[in-house]
């Protein structure tokens, strides 16, 4: 049975299997049950249960049953069939390793190696890699720019392909062109092999820099790294699909989780559930040709024609799968689908001509009404620009004939030895003070005194009838800042040099 790993559910019963790598065959299964529909019914009847065949055969917690099923299945190889189990094929979310080493089936001299399914290894490469396409930000916060983003997402089939497993014999080579597949992909061909690239592509580029300047590189190496640690497993280049072909059969005799079929009546001590079971590990081994052998096993006759004619038409329907038919595409058809009628087919020329001029007329007409919209909209931006601008110009003359200083002009300043630190003031005066002039358009109804305190002006504030400046203001200069306030008829209230 399978577990979702986002939801605890609660399972009566499951059935894992041990499969055969090589053969596919399957060598052992098991079936736990948490429910006994007879012993139930009589707990609700508050009763003893009557002498029946109770199928309960677990009572520990749900998500126990499969590695239960697997340890006693690899406690019984040796007697069932002579050999040893030293090799596990695992999907990376089972616990079943962790249980077998504890309970070491086969003594403290024989380790089991586990070997993970390269196509989950696989699918968990490029799916972290997906996620990366759909974050904005990398793993440190900063931010990746889209065209980065998209060429990865456009580029995961090629990442994918980039792991040769099937062609490699050696683990150290294997291993190296996995390490270096990211790298190819994207353009960088230094440590490329003969036999895997010829090269650098005409019209190619080499994105690598770019994927480390915004280092969503890391990330990527990242999701390497972790697909670089199984390059052992890759070498066997086995998987589970027998495994999830077998779970398919099972769920269509059992149901899936529709319906549970642990509470049916029992049939010669066997639960209808278990008999499920069973038929579909037949199915598994059988196949359609199920129904012959069973009918032979039981009755020592072969089925009758229309039995026969029904396996022979599964297995012919089996081999039709098999076979993959070449994809023709023969175009759209014009008399069915989706045709959009098109009535410019149907004018002369001159209809063509006055049709072409009435949209250009209508085009023209929308595009004057957005920049007349757009005018309107400067317009008024730019009387508040200018209202601030001749504000600030009279401020600046008004300081200088109070200072008895000229205020040169000044635009972006960078510190030569710390060039984070820059500030774009107003005016300098003497190379060694900064002005900055701020004209709020919310206060110039008031005065200097009662735009602060009603909090109009929020940069300094009066104590005692003396201008002062916050503590915030003065920590955004590293050099003399001069301070000042104006009320509305433009005269200097006033100063504090910091």
């Amino acid at each position: 049975m399978r577990y979702l790993a986002l939801y605890v559910i609660f399972i009566v019963t499951c059935i894992p299997c041990i499969i055969r790598a090589v053969t596919k065959k399957v060598l052992f299964f098991g079936v736990r049950n948490k429910f006994c529909c007879v012993c139930y019914s009589a707990k609700k009847r508050e009763k003893e249960p009557a002498p029946h065949h109770c199928f309960q055969n677990w009572n520990g917690p749900s998500t126990a049953m499969e590695t239960d099923i697997i340890v006693d299945g690899f406690k019984h190889s040796l007697k069932m069939h002579g050999v040893i189990y030293s090799k596990l094929i695992g999907d990376g979310d089972s616990s079943v390793m962790k249980r077998l080493c504890i309970a070491k089936p086969y003594g403290s001299g024989c380790m089991i190696k586990k070997i993970e399914c390269s196509n989950h290894l696989l699918r968990n490469y490029i799916n972290r890699l997906r996620d990366l396409t759909k974050k904005r930000k990398n793993s440190k916060g900063e931010p990746i720019p889209g065209f980065l983003r998209k060429i990865v997402q456009t580029r995961l089939l090629r990442l994918r392909y980039a792991v040769n497993v099937p062609y490699e014999t050696r683990l150290t080579i294997l291993r190296a062109n996995i390490v270096n597949g990211p790298n190819h992909v994207f353009g960088d061909h230094a440590n490329c092999r003969r036999y895997f690239c010829q090269g650098v592509k005409e019209g190619e580029d080499n994105l690598v820099g770019e994927l480390k300047k915004f280092e969503m590189w890391d990330d990527i190496v990242y999701a390497r790294n972790l697909l670089t640690y199984h390059t052992e497993s890759l070498m066997y280049n086995f998987n589970n699909n027998r495994a999830e072909l077998y779970n398919s059969i099972l769920a269509k005799f059992v149901g899936g989780k529709r319906v549970n079929f642990s509470q049916k009546d029992m049939l010669n001590n066997h639960s209808s559930y278990e008999l499920r079971c069973n038929a579909a590990v037949t199915s598994y081994k059988l196949g359609a040709n199920r129904l012959f052998v069973f009918n032979k096993r039981v009755i020592d006759k072969s089925p009758g024609k229309f039995t026969k004619n029904y396996i022979k038409r599964k297995l012919g329907t089996i081999d039709k799968k098999n076979k993959r038919m070449p994809q023709i595409n023969l175009g759209p058809d014009e008399n069915y689908g989706n045709v959009s009628y098109d009535p410019l087919l149907e004018l002369t020329e001159c209809e063509i001509e006055n049709y072409k001029r009435t949209y250009l007329e209508k085009l023209s007409l929308s595009e004057y009404q957005k920049l007349e919209l757009r005018g309107k909209i400067n317009a008024k931006n730019s009387t508040l620009k200018e209202k601030n601008g001749s504000s600030t110009v009279v401020a600046k003359e008004q300081l200088e004939e109070r200072l008895k200083k000229k205020i040169l002009p000044s635009g972006l300043i960078v510190d030569i030895k710390l060039p984070f630190l820059a500030a774009s003031p107003d005016g300098i005066i003497e190379d060694d003070t900064l002005v900055e002039i701020k004209c709020p358009a919310s206060a110039k109804e008031f005065s200097p005194e009662e735009a602060i305190t009603i909090g109009k002006i929020k940069s300094c504030l009066v104590n005692n009838g003396q201008l002062q400046h916050k503590r915030a203001v003065a920590y955004q200069s590293e050099n003399v800042l001069l301070f000042l306030c104006m009320d509305p008829k433009r005269s200097v209230v006033r100063k504090n040099l910091t």
